[in-house]
Formats: C-alpha cells, structure tokens, sequence
C-alpha cells in the first residue's frame, strides 16, 4: 500500500485528484448528515462518539474539498452529486475509492 501511495504522489496523483477521491465513507456519512442539518452533537450521537471526533472529521473534509465553512462544503457535495447518492456509501473510514 505504501508504494501504491508513493507512486501515486510521485506522478502528482495528490495534488490533481478531485477531492471525492479523498474522502472517506465515513465522511462522506458526515457530510450527507450535515447537509440534513444535523449538528456536531447529533452526529457525535449517531456514532456513538464524541463531539470532538465529528469536529474532526469536519475539519477534514473542509480541508480535502479545499473550501471554509461547513455551507461552502454541502453545497459543492450538492452541485457535485454525493447527496444524490452518486457515492458508494461505506461502514468503515477507508477511502471510497481507491
């Protein structure tokens, strides 16, 4: 997997892959709850985790979509199809795809 990962970052697979390649199932989960209104806490509850680890997970995904609030982020996942369902939904917080 390292050298998988390695070639891909030498061929500048990273820096020129669109951001849903880099999202994980389990924000990709987030995400789609937080476009349902769902706040930290609710999400927190539907895990069975700590607010803290959605902050997170939040975070994340703001960062990998390359934009700064939790609106900016729904509605680029809007226009680009993941709350349509386009997206395999995943259990674990492997990458989708990949």
């Amino acid at each position: 997997m390292a050298a998988l990962n390695d070639l891909k970052n030498q061929a500048g697979y990273a820096q020129n892959t669109h951001y849903m390649d880099k999202l994980t199932g389990r924000e990709i989960e987030i995400l789609r709850l937080a476009a349902n209104g769902a706040t930290d806490e609710e999400i927190a509850l539907t895990f069975h985790l700590g607010p803290d680890w959605v902050h997170a997970h939040l975070s994340n995904i703001l960062f990998k979509m390359n934009v700064s609030t939790r609106e900016q982020a729904v509605a680029r996942a809007r226009q680009d199809g993941i709350m349509q369902g386009k997206l395999p939904m995943a259990t674990s917080s492997s990458p989708v795809f990949g």
